[in-house]
C-alpha cells in the first residue's frame, strides 16, 4: 500500500494545480528558490525531498503547506462571506509567513555552501597585485621607505633612542614583508585559513547536530529540516486541523501518517477539497448540494464549479478516516480560533525568523568583510613606515581580517548551539501549545540575548564596538583559545575540532575519489553498451549475410541443374579428347551467372558472416547472449588501436553507426556530414577510455561532459557511502585486534 501511495504523491509535486485554478501557486522552485544543498551527496531521504520539492528542509512544495479555507462567498448571506474574507486573509498571512522562514532558512543554507573568499580570490588577487602595481607602485613604496628611513635617523642618530628605533624598524620591515606575502599569496595565506575555519564550522555544527562529522552537508540539511517541521510543519497542523497528534496519527494501519496525506497535494486543490470531504463524512459521488449553491451561488449557477468527478485515488480514498472535528478549523466555525491561532504562532515564528535571519546575516558578512578587508592589502601595506601610529594600522587591519574570517567559527558555534537547545525545547511534553510558547519565548530570548551569547561563544574574550565578533583579534584567534579551555576541562572535547576539520576534510577527499571512481565506472559503462550496441549489429548483420549465403546457394544448385546436360556434354568431350562444345544464348548467360554466384559465395564478407554467426551461437549457449564479457573486453582494445588508423577506416565507421558502404557512395556533402558524427564519436570514445582505464591518470573532467550530471552525483554518493563503509569495517577489525 506504500508504493501506492508513493505515486500521487509525485503526482502532487509534479503538477500541483491539477485540481483546478483555485490551488496555490508555488514559484519558488522556478525562480531558482532551490537548497544548495541539493547538489551535494546527502542521505536518501533528504535527496527525496530535493526531487519533490527542491529543498532538503521541507519534502513537499511549498504550497503544500497553505491552510484550506471551505467558507464560501455568497451575495445571500453576507455573515459567511465576512467569514470567509476573514479565512482567506489568514490563509494569505499564513503563506507570507512561511515564505519569510523559507527565505531565511534558504539564506542560513547559503552561507555554509557559499565560500565567498574562496570563490573570488583569484579575481581579488589581481585586484591586489593591480592596485599595488599601479595605484600604491613604486613611487609610494620609495616613499614611505624614505619616511621609515628618516624616522630612524631622528629616532636613533638625534634623539639616541637607539633601541627603541631598532625595534621599531624591525616591526616595520616584519610587518610590510607579511603584507607583501598576503599581496604575492592570498589564496595560500588568507584563502587557507578561510578554508580552515568554513570547515571547522561546518564540521562543529555536524558533530553538535547529527554527530556525523564526516557528513557536514547532510548535518546541516537535516537541522533546516528540523527547524522547518518545528516552525511550519506543526503549526500548519494546528491551523489545518486543531490538532497536531491528528497530523502524526497513522492512517489506518498504515505507516503513512495523515499529515503525509493531505502534504501531496497543494492547498485549495481539488484532491484537498476531496480529503476534506471524505473526513468530513461526506460522499465523493454527490453532486453540488444546497450548501454550494447557497455559499457559491453564481459559479454553480454558471457551472463554473470544476465537477464532481473525484481526483484521489481511490486506494487513497480508503486510507481516509472519518473525523468532522478535524476540519471544523477549515470552515465557518473555525475562523476566530484560527485566527486567535496564527497570532500566536506568527509571535513565535518571527522571533524564529529574526533570529535565524540575523545569524545568517552575520555568517554572510563575515565572509564579505574578509573579502573586503583583504583588498585594503595594498594600501594598508605602507603604513608601517609612517611609525608608531602606522603600525597600530597595520596591526589593527590584521586583527579585523583574522576575526572576519574567524567569525564564521564563531557563529557556527553558536547556531550549534540554538539548533540543539531548539531540538531540545520540542521534545519537552507540554503538550503542542505548551511547547509552542516556550519555543517561541525561547526564539525571542535567544535573539534578545544574543550580543551575550556570542560573546558567550567567544568564551567571554572582549569584543570591538559596533562591529560583532569579527573586530577583535581574540576572537580571531578562537580556536586557539577554544583548544585551550576545552584541554582543561576535558580531553575528549579537545580533539573534538580536529576531528571535525579532519571530518570535513575526509569527506571532500571522498567526493574527490568518490567522483574519479564514479566517473571512470560510468565511463566504462558507456563504453560497454557501445561495444554492446556495435556487436549486436554486427552480428545482426551476420544473420542477414548467412541468408544471403544460403540463398546463393540455393540459386546456385538450380543453376547447377540447369546446366547440367551441358556439364556432361563438356566432361565427354573433354575425356573423349574432343573440342568442347559451343553453349547455347541461354546456357552462355547461364555459365555467367553461376561464375557471379560462385564469386559471391567466396566474398571475405560472407565467410566473415558465418564466423560471426557460430561465435554467436557458442556464446548463447554457454551465457545466453550473443555478446560475451569476453567480446566486449576484446572490442574496447581494438577500439584503443584503431584510434591510430585513418578516421575513415571500416572500423571506425561502423563504432560511430555507420555503413562503410554507404559513406563510400555518398557525395562529398554527405560524406563530410557523415565524418563530422566518426569524429564526435571518436572524441566521446578517447575522453571515456581516459577516465575508465585503470591505470595511468584518469581524466575525469574529459569523460564527465559525455554523462549526465545527475548520474555522476548518484554514482558519487554511492562511492562516497562505500568509502566510508570500508573506513568503518577497518576501524572494527583494528579495535578487534587491539582488545585481543
Amino acid at each position: 500500500m506504500a508504493l501506492l501511495l508513493a505515486a500521487p504523491a509525485v503526482a502532487a509535486t509534479e503538477k500541483p494545480d491539477s485540481g483546478g485554478g483555485a490551488a496555490y501557486a508555488d514559484p519558488t522552485r522556478d525562480l531558482g528558490a532551490g537548497s544548495p544543498s541539493c547538489r551535494e551527496a546527502l542521505q536518501a531521504e533528504q535527496r527525496e525531498s530535493c526531487r519533490r520539492s527542491g529543498s532538503v528542509a521541507h519534502p513537499y512544495p511549498l504550497s503544500s503547506y497553505g491552510i484550506d479555507v471551505r467558507v464560501g462567498f455568497s451575495i445571500t448571506d453576507p455573515g459567511k462571506s465576512f467569514l470567509g474574507a476573514l479565512q482567506s486573509l489568514a490563509a494569505g498571512l499564513w503563506m507570507g509567513i512561511v515564505f519569510a522562514l523559507k527565505g531565511v532558512l534558504l539564506l542560513l543554507e547559503w552561507t555554509f555552501a557559499l565560500d565567498l573568499t574562496g570563490k573570488a580570490m583569484p579575481e581579488a588577487q589581481q585586484t591586489m597585485q593591480r592596485l599595488h602595481s599601479d595605484a600604491f607602485g613604486a613611487p609610494w613604496m620609495v616613499a614611505a621607505i624614505s619616511v621609515a628611513g628618516l624616522w630612524g635617523i631622528w629616532r636613533g642618530l638625534v634623539q639616541r633612542r637607539t633601541g627603541e628605533t631598532l625595534t621599531g624598524l624591525t616591526a616595520t620591515v616584519g610587518l610590510m614583508v607579511l603584507g607583501l606575502l598576503v599581496i604575492s599569496q592570498p589564496a595560500a595565506t588568507v584563502g587557507h585559513l578561510s578554508r580552515l575555519a568554513s570547515d571547522a564550522g561546518a564540521g562543529v555544527l555536524a558533530a553538535g547536530t547529527t554527530g556525523a562529522v564526516d557528513e557536514p552537508r547532510a548535518a546541516l540539511a537535516s537541522g533546516m529540516a528540523g527547524i522547518f517541521d518545528q516552525a511550519v510543519r506543526d503549526p500548519w497542523c494546528a491551523l489545518e486541523f486543531g490538532s497536531v497528534d491528528h497530523c502524526d496519527a497513522h492512517v489506518k494501519g498504515e505507516r503513512t501518517a495523515n499529515a503525509d496525506l493531505w502534504l501531496r497535494y497543494p492547498a485549495q486543490s481539488r484532491e484537498r477539497e476531496e480529503l476534506f470531504k471524505l473526513t468530513k463524512g461526506q460522499s465523493l459521488d454527490d453532486g453540488p448540494g444546497l450548501v454550494d449553491v447557497v455559499t457559491n451561488p453564481v459559479p454553480s449557477v454558471l457551472g463554473l464549479t470544476g465537477g464532481s468527478d473525484p481526483k484521489l485515488d481511490e486506494d487513497v480514498q480508503r486510507l481516509v478516516a472519518k473525523a468532522p472535528e478535524r476540519v471544523q478549523m477549515q470552515e465557518a466555525g473555525g475562523t476566530f480560533p484560527r485566527f486567535a491561532l496564527l497570532a500566536i504562532i506568527a509571535f513565535g515564528l518571527a522571533g524564529a525568523i529574526a533570529l535565524f535571519g540575523w545569524l545568517a546575516m552575520h555568517l554572510l558578512s563575515a565572509s564579505t568583510k574578509s573579502l573586503l578587508l583583504l583588498l585594503f592589502a595594498p594600501a594598508v601595506l605602507l603604513a608601517p613606515a609612517f611609525g608608531d601610529q602606522g603600525r597600530a594600522v597595520f596591526v589593527g587591519w590584521g586583527k579585523q581580517l583574522l576575526g572576519a574570517i574567524f567569525a564564521k567559527l564563531i557563529y557556527a558555534v553558536f547556531l550549534t548551539v540554538v539548533l540543539a537547545a531548539t531540538a531540545t525545547v520540542s521534545k519537552v511534553d507540554l503538550g503542542w501549545f505548551g511547547t509552542w510558547l516556550v519555543q517561541s519565548a525561547f526564539w525571542w530570548g535567544i535573539f534578545v540575548k544574543r550580543n551575550e551569547l556570542v560573546g558567550l561563544a567567544s568564551l567571554g574574550l572582549p569584543r570591538s564596538e559596533g562591529g560583532g565578533a569579527g573586530k577583535a583579534l581574540s576572537q580571531g584567534y578562537y580556536a586557539w583559545q577554544l583548544g585551550r579551555a576545552a584541554k582543561a576541562a576535558t580531553g575528549a572535547m579537545l580533539e573534538r575540532p580536529a576531528q571535525a576539520v579532519g571530518a570535513v576534510r575526509q569527506h571532500r577527499a571522498d567526493t574527490r575519489t568518490g567522483r574519479t571512481a564514479a566517473t571512470a565506472a560510468l565511463a566504462s559503462e558507456r563504453l560497454d553498451a557501445d561495444a554492446r550496441r556495435t556487436l549486436g549489429t554486427e552480428h545482426e548483420a551476420a544473420r542477414g549475410g548467412v541468408q544471403r549465403r544460403d540463398a546463393l546457394r540455393r540459386e546456385l544448385r538450380a543453376t547447377d541443374r540447369r546446366l547440367q546436360g551441358y556439364d556432361e556434354t563438356v566432361a565427354a568431350a573433354r575425356a573423349q579428347g574432343h573440342e568442347k562444345p559451343a553453349p547455347t544464348a541461354e546456357q552462355e548467360a547461364l555459365l555467367t551467372y553461376r561464375e557471379r554466384l560462385r564469386s559471391s559465395l567466396d566474398a571475405p564478407e560472407l565467410q566473415r558472416a558465418e564466423e560471426v554467426q557460430r561465435h554467436g551461437a557458442r556464446n548463447r549457449a554457454a551465457g545466453g547472449t550473443e555478446v560475451s564479457d569476453r567480446d566486449v573486453s576484446n572490442y574496447r582494445a581494438a577500439r584503443r588501436r584503431a584510434h591510430d588508423v585513418p578516421l575513415d577506416h571500416d572500423a571506425n565507421l561502423r563504432a560511430a553507426g555507420v555503413d562503410p558502404d554507404e559513406y563510400r557512395t555518398a557525395p562529398a556533402d554527405r560524406r563530410d556530414e557523415l565524418r563530422a558524427v566518426v569524429s564526435e564519436h571518436l572524441t566521446r570514445e578517447r575522453d571515456l577510455l581516459s577516465a575508465a582505464e585503470p591505470s595511468g591518470s584518469p581524466d575525469a573532467d574529459r569523460a564527465a561532459r559525455w554523462i549526465r550530471d545527475d548520474d555522476v552525483r548518484m554514482r558519487t554518493a554511492e562511492e562516497r557511502a562505500r568509502l566510508r563503509d570500508e573506513r568503518r569495517q577497518r576501524r572494527a577489525k583494528a579495535g578487534v585486534y587491539r582488545r585481543r
